[in-house]
């Protein structure tokens, strides 16, 4: 083996080792990077959620009811009418 292929050969296994430090900054910004993704794609879902919520009420079409200490007869009352969906009774 001649000095050519000693050199050669120092440099490829040089050259096969990890960078720990490269590997891991590398890591972190792909973690960041996810991360922050995951987080905006969460808050636009939120305010489209909050929005659609806020323009059925604003048009009518939506109404939430609470009684509080109900009887039987306001219950049936209030589920009398065809057009409301959900009703429930706790």
């Amino acid at each position: 083996m001649g000095m050519k292929d000693k050199e050669v050969t120092e440099l490829a296994k040089a050259n096969s080792k990890w960078d720990y430090k490269k590997v891991i900054i590398l890591s972190v910004a792909a973690a960041i990077s996810v991360f922050v993704l995951f987080s905006a794609f969460s808050i636009a879902k939120g305010k489209i959620d909050a929005d659609t919520v806020k323009n059925i009420r604003e048009s009518g079409n939506a109404v939430a009811v609470y009684l509080e200490n109900a009887e039987e007869r306001q219950y049936d009352q209030m589920i009398y009418p065809d057009y409301g969906e959900d009703y429930g009774w706790e």
